[in-house]
């Protein structure tokens, strides 16, 4: 969800949802309804609703906070694309906890900006690899660990 003004200075909200490709859902004038908590939740479970609940993994309505949790996804696939015994490690369990349909973390493509929603997925549907991980490194003290990265992955809303 993105709320902008347009050419002539009007607030619109715009929901757009990444499936990975975008598909727009709406555009809407916001007129005198005030954007606040409540009118925005409004919207956003309008469209939630305007497809399957269940297929909804985040919802992101602040630009910043979207790139701050980009970056930080992208953090932690350069820092696993960076050490090869990490990178064993998270297969290991990877192949253990997801069997044969696990993901590879991916990064971001610039010419394809959908494929932010791709490697999102990727660090989320590997979080308990990479929490595995993390833990066992960090429980035989073999490989100094970036203390960005260990945050990030124990972090409780990660």
């Amino acid at each position: 969800m993105d709320s902008k003004s347009n050419l002539n200075n009007k607030h619109w909200t715009n929901i757009i949802f990444t499936t990975p490709t975008p598909v727009f859902i709406s555009a809407t004038p916001t007129k005198q309804i005030q954007q606040n908590v409540i009118n925005i939740a409004n919207e956003i479970e309008k469209a939630i609703l305007s497809i399957d609940i269940i297929k909804v993994l985040a919802i992101i309505t602040d630009n910043i906070l979207a790139k701050t949790i980009l970056e930080k996804a992208k953090k932690i696939v350069i820092f696993f694309r960076n050490h090869i015994i990490l990178a064993t490690i998270l297969k290991k369990y990877q192949k253990e906890k997801y069997g044969s349909n696990y993901k590879l973390l991916k990064l971001p493509v610039k010419t394809h900006w959908y494929s932010a929603a791709k490697y999102l997925d990727s660090v989320y549907k590997n979080q308990l690899a990479l929490y595995l991980t993390i833990t066992e490194i960090f429980s035989i003290n073999t490989i100094e660990i970036d203390n960005e990265i260990k945050t990030y992955i124990y972090e409780e809303n990660f």
